[in-house]
């Protein structure tokens, strides 16, 4: 062992010794570190003391919803993972749904009876795999008003699959 890995005892200094520049840093440090802490506020605002207490209740609501056994979080989870699955895909429907009824929309405007662009068509399952059309409707005006309802509808579900989801 080199002497500057003896312990203080052995080096001839008494237990508990400390030289003086390291007292001296030490309290410098102890000061420094006084000086940077903030002092804590006694007054606290009660505006937001029940904010935190209705947070604090919301949050232990929100675990005593959570399911208990492994089982029940694994299903629990998964319907989460279905629930965003189907809203990204009415999500998705109605982006495109807006889009084209938009430009139905601007071809209605223009007084046109018949839509050389757009049509609604009813049609039948004639086989396997095989459709028979039934009916074909090209008013836009029509057009635009079902694609709204059609919109209105869709929206609504979307809006209760976010609330399930956040529920």
């Amino acid at each position: 062992m080199s002497k500057k890995t003896k312990p203080a005892q052995t080096m001839g200094s008494p237990a508990g010794y400390l030289p003086e520049e390291t007292k001296t840093a030490i309290e410098a440090a102890a000061q420094q570190a006084e000086n940077e802490t903030p002092a804590p506020s006694q007054e606290t605002d009660p505006a937001e003391v029940n904010a935190l207490r209705q947070e604090v209740e919301q949050l232990r609501a929100q675990i005593a919803k959570a399911p208990a056994s492994l089982e029940d979080q694994i299903n629990y989870f998964k319907r989460k993972q279905d629930l965003i699955t189907r809203l990204n895909g009415i999500s998705n429907s109605i982006f495109l749904l807006e889009k084209h009824g938009e430009d139905v929309r601007k071809e209605a405007e223009e007084d046109v009876f018949a839509s050389e662009v757009f049509a609604l068509k009813l049609s039948a399952k004639k086989g396997y795999s095989s459709e028979e059309d039934i009916f074909k409707f090209r008013n836009p005006a029509v057009i635009s008003e079902l694609i709204s309802f059609v919109l209105a509808r869709m929206q609504e579900k979307r809006e209760a699959i976010e609330q399930e989801i956040a529920a």
